[in-house]
């Protein structure tokens, strides 16, 4: 639903989440508009009786909630995906979990969280030109957690990655997409490697191979010895699609 706080601010709210938006021209002059608001939520605003003469276009400001998606665990630190929000929690202490920081809405809803090092890697899906997408995040100070680079996708990629070194492998349909982040802030699609038969289904790597389930209940095996250009070692029955270590 979506209500009118007053002349110049919305509040939009869905099913586990808050967006808080500005009107046009009534943002003070040097303010900074996390995201920008994809069509979709332009056309709902525009369809509840708020004024249009004279135009005026939505600005969001601000975001609280979501679904919890995503997730990793390193050194008794947890990385969850909370809507679009990236949000860190010191878990050391199970029973009493710490929110240590988290970051500024990402322009889609966070589906998948690894990290690696200082940087978070997480994708996102969603309605905008630039919903669906990788995107890296600077992890190092949490109370201060910024966004780097992206590299986009043409739809929602909702399947596990992993990320080791300096490439980010992720599972795309029937391909195993290798990115180069070394340089965080202008990933780079390095190579592609097609799987033989079926949709990738999830992934995981243990040493130097990686483990990719299929839809046609097949497993790859492939060896990373070379990081920018994987080969598949095996193809082997498998009983699932998700895996498990």
């Amino acid at each position: 639903s979506i209500r009118k706080h007053n002349s110049s601010r919305i509040i939009f709210s869905s099913l586990n989440s808050l967006d808080f938006f500005a009107l046009s021209g009534s943002v003070s002059t040097g303010a900074s508009p996390t995201i920008t608001p994809d069509s979709t939520r332009l056309q709902s605003a525009s369809t509840t009786g708020i004024p249009a003469d004279p135009p005026r276009r939505l600005i969001a400001i601000d975001q609280a909630g979501g679904v919890a998606q995503g997730l990793d665990i390193q050194d008794g630190l947890a990385y969850v995906g909370f809507g679009p929000r990236l949000e860190v929690f010191d878990v050391s202490h199970p029973d009493l979990p710490i929110l240590l920081g988290q970051s500024n809405p990402l322009p889609g809803i966070i589906r998948e969280v690894e990290v690696y090092g200082n940087y978070a890697y997480a994708t996102t899906c969603g309605q905008g030109s630039l919903a669906n997408r990788l995107n890296i995040l600077n992890v190092q100070d949490l109370h201060h957690i910024t966004t780097s680079g992206f590299i986009p996708f043409k739809g929602c990629n909702q399947i596990s990655f992993v990320a080791q070194g300096d490439y980010v492998y992720l599972p795309y349909n029937n391909e195993l997409r290798v990115i180069d982040v070394k340089d965080p802030w202008h990933p780079e699609l390095v190579n592609r490697v097609d799987a033989p038969t079926g949709t990738l289904m999830d992934i995981d790597i243990v040493g130097s191979r990686l483990y990719l389930p299929g839809s046609n209940y097949e497993l790859f095996v492939v060896d990373t010895a070379n990081p920018a250009a994987p080969a598949i070692l095996s193809t082997e029955p498998a009983p699932c699609f998700k895996l498990a270590t």
